[in-house]
């Protein structure tokens, strides 16, 4: 079993022992990381008509299929249980975002198409995961900065 009453009392005497330069510091990164998100949601759900369930199929495609080499795709059983989605409506969203080629089906399996670029689509991925890299470029630069 895991000692996490040990780990939590820890963090709170790190916490306690923090100035408030380091509260402020802190603050201003969960800001930052915050306002990132929430503009990678916003791109992404402009690019998808405001369908936000459509959004969440996508970035869990984008999710299973990060940092591998080989193609991993998920079914619309699993995709449906990891988002709340019920999996007719999976279904309905999967055949809608395969159409333009935001995904791509091979047999049983959905994965998010990685020759998306060459898509009607892919303008508006490349310019999403531009803005993304941009944002997240900007934050790690702060960061560092702030050392």
């Amino acid at each position: 079993m895991r000692d996490t009453g040990g780990q939590a009392a820890k963090g709170m005497a790190r916490l306690a022992a923090s100035s408030p330069a380091d509260e402020l510091h802190s603050d201003h990164l969960e800001i930052r990381a915050i306002d990132s998100i929430a503009t990678t949601l916003a791109d992404l759900g402009q690019a998808f008509g405001g369908d936000m369930k459509a959004v969440t199929i996508l970035l869990l495609l984008a999710r299973a299929a990060r940092g591998t080499e080989a193609a991993v795709g998920m079914t619309q059983s699993e995709i449906a249980a990891r988002s709340g989605i019920p999996r007719e409506t999976v279904r309905r969203k999967l055949v809608a975002m395969e159409r333009p080629g935001w995904i791509v089906r091979h047999e049983s399996l959905w994965y998010l198409n990685m020759t998306l670029g060459e898509t009607k689509s892919g303008d508006a991925w490349v310019a999403i995961k531009r803005r993304y890299v941009d944002r997240a470029a900007a934050f790690v630069d702060e960061v560092a900065s702030r050392g």
